[in-house]
């Protein structure tokens, strides 16, 4: 009997459908990931991942344990000794940023001028939020700036407070700063003070024993009609190095302010605008270093900073609703230089399992700008890892035009109205 000869070309043409069958199969079982509706991107400078992880056993940190066990973690190498002004303004650089250091141009602002009025900037240090060109002063800010008062809080003696000798901007407000003082116990900050200039800034009041007070900075926590993308709330506390006997003390109020930007943010998400991308500054842990005078912060103060960022993460993310993407960066401190590496945490709960990739700084870059959604040529495209792309499907969006700033005549003024119904909480 003559055999059969069981050629290739069949056995190719089985294995060939057999994978066809596998892929169909994948798909039904592990459908292809939606693009998410918005992104929420959370600058945390002055923390390592390592102290992150640190917290996990302790259990101050389930909500950064979740995203860590199902979600991408990029190792971001960072080139050399740079400042670390240097390496957020490249991370968070405009899509032409780049192409402008080629051509021997100025760097080409932060990356919410490539979205318009479809970004949020909540809380980025001004150093950085309004277009890389902006200077931090240790005096008076400008009067457009997010930062309006000095970055040094103000000691005042108990015969100063109740002889109303305060400085400026308190001095118009010394019976009410008097009446929120006295009524404190040592070691505890005030409620929120409004100026009553109609814009919404406020401060708090610090009782550090019998005889000495502390005044916070002022905050303009309304939001901003003449800083670009018209959407600042809050800017970053830099607080200068206070006396270790009271550092712990202003940790407090770092924490407030970030609380009182947590509030902000979940009714900004949660309201009608076309949100989508928010660009969120957690700024408790670099300012917590700064007051301490750079010196190692101690074991509890770093579990409570990992503890709010956490809080914060989950505060953000359920705002930003199902279809929410969190993008966490953990890097040097903006007012230090630094070498080593950053950290990079990508999460839409939509993974089965932790996976980590390595980056350069360009690279980080170009993750971001893919991730909001601002549009990527081929070349950038090809330099993002593989796994990402597959589980973070690129949302595109049509680059609107940039927002102008306002002419200093032409600002709106915010009342308390204004304010009040900004910071009020749906349901209180």
């Amino acid at each position: 009997m003559k055999k059969e000869v069981v050629t290739s070309q069949p056995l190719a043409l089985l294995a060939k459908l057999a994978a066809v069958g596998w892929a169909i199969g994948g798909l039904l079982l592990n459908p292809r990931p939606q693009a998410a509706d918005r992104v929420v991107i959370v600058l945390a400078p002055g923390i390592a991942e390592e102290q992150v992880v640190a917290e996990f056993g302790s259990g101050r940190a389930p909500y950064l344990a979740s995203l860590f066990s199902a979600g991408l973690v990029a190792e971001v190498e960072v080139p050399g000794l740079i400042s670390g002004s240097t390496f957020w303004r490249r991370a968070l650089e405009s899509a032409a940023g780049s192409q402008s250091r080629l051509r021997g141009g100025a760097e080409a602002g932060p990356i919410w001028r490539d979205l318009g009025s479809r970004s949020a900037v909540l809380g980025v240090p001004d150093v950085l939020s309004r277009g890389f060109d902006a200077a931090r002063g240790s005096g008076a800010a400008a009067a457009n700036s997010a930062f309006v008062a000095g970055s040094v809080p103000v000691e005042v003696s108990r015969d100063d407070l109740l002889a109303a000798r305060l400085p400026a901007p308190f001095g118009a407000l010394a019976d009410e700063v008097r009446k929120s003082a006295t009524a404190l116990a040592p070691d505890r900050w005030s409620g929120w003070i409004e100026t009553g200039a109609g814009n919404g800034e406020q401060f708090q009041v610090l009782r550090a024993d019998a005889d000495r007070y502390f005044l916070s900075p002022v905050y303009r926590t309304a939001l901003l009609s003449t800083v670009p993308p018209s959407r600042v709330v809050v800017s970053d506390p830099f607080l200068d190095a206070v006396e270790a006997s009271v550092g712990a003390v202003f940790v407090d109020h770092l924490v407030s302010v970030d609380t009182t930007r947590g509030v902000a943010a979940e009714r900004l998400l949660g309201s009608g605008d076309d949100v989508r991308a928010l660009f969120y500054g957690f700024t408790v842990g670099a300012s917590a270093i700064r007051l301490f005078g750079g010196e190692e912060l101690d074991q509890a103060t770093r579990a409570r900073v990992v503890e709010v960022l956490d809080q914060r993460l989950a505060q953000v993310s359920a705002a930003a609703g199902r279809r929410g993407l969190v993008v966490v960066i953990g890097g040097p401190e903006i007012d230090r230089r630094t070498s080593g590496r950053a950290w990079c945490l990508v999460s839409s709960g939509a993974a089965v399992r932790p996976e980590r990739v390595r980056l350069d700084l360009p690279g980080l870059a170009r993750l971001l700008r893919y991730l909001v959604g601002v549009p990527v040529d081929v070349k950038d495209r090809e330099r993002l890892p593989v796994s990402l792309l597959a589980r973070y499907p690129h949302r595109a969006v049509v680059t609107a035009q940039p927002v102008r700033e306002e002419s200093p005549a032409r600002k709106i003024p915010w009342t308390p109205d204004s304010l009040e119904s900004l910071l009020a909480v749906p349901g209180a």
